[in-house]
């Protein structure tokens, strides 16, 4: 009767709520517990980027916690960085956070407005600053507001100066 599907009702919406609050505390612990504190972590591919500066980046650094940042999060950040083409973020359960990075090649400098440095995918990824390679082709006399306004002569013109940099290089 109408008692029993009461009863049935309590008790559903009791497991539901139990199966939350367990879920919750759980997920507190996880993100709490000394035992989840990162006492690993590497990070490979980086040359030119120092491994604290990457940490920083990511906000990973040893002692946090593993699931203070998800990898996808720590990924993002990594590749916001301008000499970070690309990264790959691994947790290993319970104590280890692995990176590995492929960091951008300078091919030339293009000057604009000012200098910034472009890589092999012909992507312009930073303005050109102090610490940075010098010895690189230079690419001047650029229409800087046909460069920012057309994406087929900014696609062009970086695309086939990449390709003039090979083939002086293979000469």
């Amino acid at each position: 009767g109408p008692a029993r599907m009461l009863f049935r009702l309590v008790m559903a919406a009791g497991l539901v709520a139990a199966s939350i609050a367990i879920v919750r505390f759980v997920d507190r612990y996880a993100r709490t517990s000394p035992e989840f504190a990162i006492d690993t972590l590497t990070i490979t591919g980086n040359e030119r980027v120092p491994s604290d500066e990457l940490e920083e980046a990511m906000g990973l650094a040893i002692g946090d916690n593993v699931f203070s940042r998800s990898p996808e999060e720590a990924r993002t950040a990594l590749e916001s960085h301008p000499w970070i083409a690309s990264a790959t973020v691994r947790r290993r359960l319970p104590r280890t956070v692995e990176v590995e990075v492929r960091e951008r090649v300078p091919a030339l400098m293009l000057v604009l407005d000012e200098p910034y440095l472009v890589d092999e995918d012909a992507t312009v990824f930073k303005p050109f600053e102090e610490g940075d390679p010098v010895d690189l082709p230079v690419i001047t006399g650029v229409d800087a507001e046909r460069f920012s306004n057309d994406r087929g002569y900014r696609t062009e013109l970086l695309t086939s100066s990449i390709a003039l940099v090979h083939e002086w290089q293979a000469a």
